[in-house]
Formats: C-alpha cells, sequence, structure tokens
C-alpha cells in the first residue's frame, strides 16, 4: 500500500479520494455510500475501448493478446477465490462482498474472453478482411451475427 499525493494505491486499485468526496460533498458518509450503492456510476474501463483494435491487428496478435489476457484473469480469479475461501473461515460475509463482486466480474470477463478466443480460432484471417469491409462472411464466421 502505497500514497502518491492525494491518491491511495492498493494493489492495482486506486482510489481518487480528493475527486471523490468533491463530488459527494453533501450528505454524510452514510448518505454517499447508499448513493453509491444505488446508482451506476459512469465508468470507463480500458479494455472495452481496446475491442475495438480487434480489427485493425492481425488475427494471430489479437488472439495471442487476448490468451494472454485469459492466463492472467485465471491466475486473478484463482488468487481471489483463494482469497474468498481463506476470509470465508472467519469473516462474515458483509466484509467478503467486494471481492465477492471482483469475482463475479472477473468470471463475466473471463467467459467473454474465452468465447472471442474460441471464435477467433474458429474464424480466417479472410473473414476477419471480409468483416472489416462490411461484407458477410460464408459458412461460419461467428464474429458477426
Amino acid at each position: 500500500m502505497g500514497d502518491v499525493g492525494d491518491v491511495k494505491s492498493y494493489g492495482s486499485d486506486c482510489f481518487f479520494v480528493d475527486q471523490w468526496y468533491a463530488r459527494h460533498k453533501s450528505g454524510t458518509p452514510d448518505v454517499q455510500g447508499r448513493t453509491m450503492l444505488s446508482e451506476r456510476a459512469r465508468e470507463f474501463p480500458e479494455f472495452p475501448a481496446a475491442l475495438a483494435f480487434m480489427l485493425v491487428l492481425p488475427p494471430d496478435e489479437v488472439r495471442a493478446a487476448l490468451e494472454e489476457r485469459l492466463s492472467f484473469l485465471r491466475a486473478r480469479l484463482s488468487e481471489l477465490e483463494a482469497d474468498l475461501t481463506e476470509g470465508g473461515r472467519f469473516l462474515p460475509r458483509v466484509f467478503l462482498v467486494e471481492s465477492e463482486y471482483q469475482r463475479a466480474v472477473l468470471g463475466a470477463e473471463l467467459d467473454h474472453v474465452r468465447g472471442l478466443v474460441d471464435d477467433l480460432l474458429r474464424t480466417t484471417a479472410y473473414d476477419v478482411l471480409r468483416i472489416s469491409r462490411g461484407r458477410p462472411v460464408e459458412g461460419g464466421g461467428r464474429l458477426v451475427r
């Protein structure tokens, strides 16, 4: 754990404390927490934006990058499962809900990326080129619906 100015860093998660308080000045912490629980924030993760590059990169590079991401996701999910199992031995569930949420999100991303890799294994470079030019793929390119 380290501090960098107004940024508190915990592993790979960063909390911009000053910005959060600036957006949520009104009310007490319980009101702020209730607001955060009930309202979906506009979050902009990098990965969905990166998916747009799939059409401009060679299919083999895309597949390799996604397989690398799969390896990371599997490892992180395994770590999280171990932490949850260990924590579940002595902590009430209410103290584990953040990790449970992370596990659910990681699991969904893992499933999605695995599906993309499977589709890329069945899609030829020719299919990808036709897709990028807006032409239908004959006989099996699953990346197009």
